[in-house]
């Protein structure tokens, strides 16, 4: 049985909204809820990285590595917003 909270979210995303309550059902089912710590990096440039990653509460910064090697600030990612859709 799919979790009220996971289900609570995914309602509120567009990329779901045209999904039957079954169908969004079996993607939330398929749901791992994750905590990352305040400057925990989630991923790297060039690293594959799988799913979907829904922000719930709190923000992301999205960086990338500069010809220099500096990391440059290119986005962030808030609650309600997601990265890695392909």
């Amino acid at each position: 049985m799919a979790d009220r909270f996971i289900l609570s979210h995914l309602r509120r995303q567009p990329l779901f909204a045209r999904l039957l309550p079954e169908q969004l059902a079996i993607v939330a089912d398929a749901v791992q809820p994750l905590r990352y710590e305040p400057g925990e990096i989630i991923f790297r440039q060039g690293q594959i990285s799988e799913g979907l990653l829904l922000f719930v509460a709190g923000r992301g910064v999205i960086t990338q590595s500069a010809p220099d090697g500096k990391e440059v600030t290119v986005g962030t990612v808030s609650a309600n917003e997601y990265v890695n859709q392909a």
